[in-house]
């Protein structure tokens, strides 16, 4: 299966490229994050997960040491409108699924 990516025009008319989230790198956010406690752990998942699915900015893919500087790839005003998509694509705010009980139907 090829991987999505998704294309972000910042209101600075820079472009950043962001892979598609998967379950592992939540779980990789989280073991990095691991040694801080509650608003610091969640600031710092946020960090790891944008470091984990940041593939360019204006064309240039990034490697992983320009990734742990993202003082030198954002300012302040574009690292929180990738925040607000990454928290979207994460399903921060995702909705509870219709659920139906079924009985007798055999499935096991």
């Amino acid at each position: 299966m090829s991987e999505l990516q998704y294309e972000l025009e910042l209101d600075t008319g820079k472009k950043v490229v962001l892979s598609e989230f998967k379950i592992k790198h939540k779980n990789l956010a989280a073991k990095a994050a691991s040694t801080a406690q509650g608003a610091e752990f969640d600031a710092r998942m946020q960090d790891e997960i944008l470091k984990i699915v940041l593939v360019s900015v204006d064309g240039k893919v990034l490697n992983g040491i320009e990734k742990e500087d993202l003082d030198s790839v954002f300012s302040y005003s574009e690292y929180n409108q990738v925040l607000l998509f990454i928290r979207d694509m994460v399903g921060v705010d995702a909705k509870k699924p219709q659920i139906k009980v079924l009985k007798g139907t055999g499935v096991k």
